[in-house]
């Protein structure tokens, strides 16, 4: 039945019912007429009063707007009328004169106050207490843990006719939380009024795709008041409430604007918060840092980032389980009038895809529970094209007993779908910084006609410069296809490079285990001496953590990585007069324990040992 028959159908039934008596003469006095109204008006009121008192109770409404506390107090005055009524009522239903008690006060006006109040009271405590979802553990180790969790939260959450009844939140959500955060401690930043009557007309679907303008020079001040106006910025203040560009369920506006600065004319690089109720930015005393586990690239920084946060009670309060929904969505159009912003300012966008929640969340100073991070936008100018997403691994967030979180099924979706940074540097304090080596250059198609592998070579220690360049021609760039393969060097003889097993990583070696191990590495080899008499001997390895992280697919993909990385090093060997031989058979355990790695923490790939070319060859 539909809501509205619900609600029509009682009116509809009494006056058909009204217009056959009239037909029969029986058609009630006015007196009859008025209190025969009066009762339907009492139970539509109560319904009303009822479902109210519901739903306040259940936090899906404000309890104490003006409207709900003039609501209580009609409520009042409408029990006491009916309890001083009532015998006009149940007098006239047994057919007696309604003068016998218009005179006098209802006799036991106490008991029906009572009555009324158990009933409102029993209403309360419904919304309260019934059917508090109980959130599951799911199982260690399952492969589909975090989507199924996701599919648990979007269960508990769901709207259902019988749930609104019997589910009630999994947390109370009913602290009160401030509309802006308070940061009056820290120094701020003024913006200049923004300029909105700067833009031309352009074509609105140029605009809604985020397709930049031609940019008028560089990033301004100027030009980020609009951006963060937009964004998130008041646009009106009416009956004391700030109305904002982006809209927001119930107009409660969880949404927090972060700005990483890096080369903003007028604006120090650093850390902000923006404060929407001044258009200004906070100081937060910490600097940009363009960091992979951001989902930036720190080789091409953006002139901006701007991190989406969302502090939770603001939309649960309201809302309550259902918050997570809308938080995320009300993230997603503060974004959206950023990228059609940005665009009209000349500005490129990319939102990143994967990011660290709680790396981003240390980096803006907020604890990633009660406000947590939902999106990092990475923002360039047009001319540059699209920001480049990270090329760094992830892997999902650990999951948390749902009974730990505070905030219950919103913290349970949100650790659900955030990520974990799958860092796998060097440690700083023990790299080699390589030689420096002058630019070379080949014609690169003849290189490729005259290679050829070398399986001999001279017995004399290889320069560290010719290292260094082959290292950086094949090794320095980024990887193509997965994320997940690594580089090890094994000096055999090299001159100014002590004997041993080392990492290479952004054009430095980190030892990895030491001492002259040619023959063990020439065993692991299957004793092929192309390898053990090598100066240097270049292994890749896959980090299964990593590899974990792309999927199976990502298992072709690291050898496929390997395979051109080894192409790499063949025409960057033969680019500095060396010769150089790919090797693909070896014991995989003995090849680990060269390297000093854990099997269980990375497998060996591919070997290619090179240095000068013996005559021989």
């Amino acid at each position: 039945m539909s809501k509205l028959a619900l609600i029509i159908g009682p009116i509809a039934i009494y006056l058909v019912s009204l217009a056959v008596r009239a037909a029969v003469g029986r058609r009630p006095t006015r007196h009859g007429f008025n209190v025969e109204i009066a009762v339907i008006l009492s139970a539509y009121f109560l319904v009303t009063a009822g479902l109210g008192i519901f739903w306040v109770a259940n936090q899906q409404l404000p309890p104490f707007d003006w409207h709900y506390l003039f609501g209580y107090a009609t409520f009042g005055l409408v029990l006491a009328h009916l309890a001083l009524n009532a015998r006009i009522v149940v007098a006239y239903a047994r057919k007696k004169k309604a003068a016998s008690a218009s005179s006098r006060p209802a006799q036991g006006l106490a008991g029906k106050v009572v009555a009324a109040l158990v009933i409102a009271c029993s209403a309360f405590y419904m919304g309260m207490r019934a059917g508090s979802p109980k959130l599951a553990a799911l199982p260690e180790g399952a492969a589909d843990a975090h989507a199924s969790a996701v599919a648990h939260y979007h269960a508990v959450s769901m709207h259902t006719r019988e749930g609104v009844l019997l589910r009630s939140p999994s947390v109370a959500w009913d602290l009160p939380v401030p509309r802006y955060i308070d940061r009056s401690g820290l120094p701020r930043v003024e913006l200049p009024r923004p300029n909105i009557a700067r833009g031309a007309e352009r074509p609105v679907g140029e605009a809604l795709s985020g397709i930049p303008v031609k940019p008028r020079g560089r990033f301004h001040r100027d030009d980020l008041s609009v951006l963060l106006w937009a964004t998130a910025g008041i646009t009106d203040r009416r009956g004391g409430y700030d109305l904002r560009a982006s809209a927001s369920s119930g107009a409660l506006f969880p949404t927090e604007i972060y700005l990483l600065a890096f080369d903003i004319e007028g604006i120090e690089p650093g850390t902000y918060a923006y404060a929407p109720d001044a258009h200004a930015l906070v100081n937060l005393g910490m600097p940009p840092r363009a960091d992979p586990a951001f989902g930036l690239d720190p080789d091409d920084p953006p002139v901006l980032a701007l991190v989406t946060t969302s502090v939770f009670r603001r939309t649960g309060q309201k809302y309550r389980d259902r918050a997570y929904r809308y938080v995320v969505a009300d993230a997603g159009h503060a974004i959206g009038n950023a990228i059609v912003a940005a665009a009209d300012l000349g500005l490129a966008t990319r939102l990143a895809g994967r990011f660290d929640e709680a790396l981003v969340a240390r980096a803006i100073g907020v604890d990633n529970r009660k406000e947590g991070v939902l999106a990092v936008l990475a923002v360039a100018p047009g001319s540059r094209g699209a920001v480049a997403a990270s090329d760094s691994l992830f892997e999902p967030m650990a999951l948390v007993n749902p009974e730990e979180l505070e905030l219950g099924a919103t913290a349970f979706a949100h650790t659900a779908t955030s990520m974990t940074f799958i860092n796998s540097s060097m440690p700083v304090a023990n790299k080699i910084d390589m030689v420096a080596t002058g630019e070379t250059s080949a014609r690169v198609l003849s290189l490729i006609q005259s290679r050829r592998s070398a399986r001999n070579f001279r017995g004399e220690a290889l320069a560290l410069e010719h290292v260094s360049a082959v290292l950086a021609l094949a090794a320095g760039p980024r990887p193509v296809v997965s994320h997940a393969t690594r580089v090890y060097f094994v000096a055999n003889r090299v001159a100014g490079l002590e004997p041993g097993a080392y990492r290479y990583e952004g054009g430095a070696l980190s030892p990895a285990r030491k001492g002259d191990i040619a023959n063990e590495v020439g065993r692991a080899a299957l004793d092929q001496d192309v390898i053990r008499n090598a100066p240097s001997v270049v292994v890749v390895t896959v980090d299964r953590r990593a590899l974990a992280a792309e999927g199976a697919r990502g298992y072709r993909h690291a050898f496929l990585e390997a395979g051109i990385l080894g192409a790499r090093l063949y025409l960057a060997v033969a680019a500095r007069g060396l010769g150089g031989c790919s090797v693909g058979a070896f014991y995989d355990e003995e090849a680990a324990r060269v390297l000093g790695i854990n099997m269980e923490e990375q497998w060996p790939l591919h070997f290619f040992g090179f240095g000068e070319k013996a005559d021989s060859n």
